[in-house]
């Protein structure tokens, strides 16, 4: 009597917890940049572990943030990031210098309001979400050495209050993502050596006071085998930040925009009902940029989902 009590118990929760079943749904990930405005249902999630190789002249970053999201509500789901950067810069004396730390961890609070109403027209209600977003400053950016060229700041050294809006639509056997986000950067004191986005650093202790930031990015995908996950997809994303704060005067961080494409591939394999394991590859390609260093290289990723009774989002 108890087994069929829990087992009564665990389908009556999966039906109130289990988002709409869509009639297209396939194994795949989505795109780097761009966040999926569905939610993770209740009892799913995914560890998803990056490597992003950002290279520029006489410089080269290597990111590797680890994301986290857990679904725990119905539609609503948290993701956590906290990323290690690896970096080295060509001295203008000759050589190189390097360093290494763990950069700024961010936080993502995700509320789908939509979804998709109809998996194979273009023209119906796509689904859709809304994220408020919160970077700690966990990355180095004081007391930097300066035989260190800037390797060893990590961070922007601000606490971050964003706010993201999210779609997704499914017309099979495409798929289409778009993601804005505008964020709010609070003062931060800064010592020698600190380096704003344009490479510019400080040569005195300086209160830095950040303009306005928005970030925005859309995909579109192609799902060749909806069983594997084999996807091709083409991303195009940008980022600007202005001279003007929403909520500070006086800023005297530089203002800077770049905008990126990249092409990217993605694969499943092994899947099983209660797993299933999505590899993704791309290379950045950038298209403008202004008073900020130019910027490409490869990228790659691994999401691990770990299904609960209402399976993936």
């Amino acid at each position: 009597m108890e087994n069929k009590a829990l087992a009564l118990a665990l389908l009556a929760a999966s039906a109130v917890f289990a988002p709409p079943a869509r009639a297209w749904d396939p194994q795949t990930s989505g795109p780097f940049f761009t966040g999926t405005a569905e939610t993770n249902p209740s009892g799913s999630g995914f560890f998803e572990p990056y490597v992003y190789d950002f290279q520029s002249a006489g410089a080269q970053t290597i990111a590797m943030p680890q994301r986290l999201n857990i679904g725990f509500f119905p539609g609503w789901d948290f993701s956590l990031s906290v990323p290690y950067e690896v970096k080295t810069a060509k001295l203008a004396g000759g050589g190189t210098a390097s360093s290494a730390g763990a950069g700024d961890a961010t936080f993502w609070f995700k509320r789908q309001f939509a979804d998709d109403a109809d998996t194979s027209r273009f023209w119906t209600r796509p689904a859709l979400s809304a994220e408020a977003v919160f970077t700690l400053p966990s990355g180095r950016y004081q007391n930097l050495n300066p035989g260190l060229a800037g390797t060893d700041q990590t961070g922007g050294g601000t606490f971050n209050e964003a706010v993201s809006l999210l779609m997704r639509k499914h017309f099979q056997p495409f798929m289409l993502y778009a993601q804005v986000t505008d964020t709010v950067m609070n003062p931060t004191d800064a010592t020698p050596g600190f380096a704003f986005t344009n490479g510019q650093a400080l040569t005195a202790a300086t209160r830095v006071v950040n303009g306005n930031y928005v970030s925005a990015a859309t995909s579109l995908e192609y799902v060749a085998d909806d069983a594997h996950g084999l996807g091709a997809l083409v991303e195009l994303w940008g980022q600007t930040q202005s001279n003007r704060s929403l909520l500070w005067r006086g800023t005297n961080a530089p203002a800077w925009s770049a905008l990126w494409i990249a092409p990217e591939l993605e694969i499943s394999g092994p899947v099983t009902p209660g797993t299933d394991v999505v590899w993704g590859a791309g290379y950045m390609i950038p298209l403008v940029y202004s008073n900020t260093p130019k910027t490409w290289g490869p990228m790659a990723t691994v999401t691990l989902n770990f299904n609960g009774p209402s399976g993936h989002r």
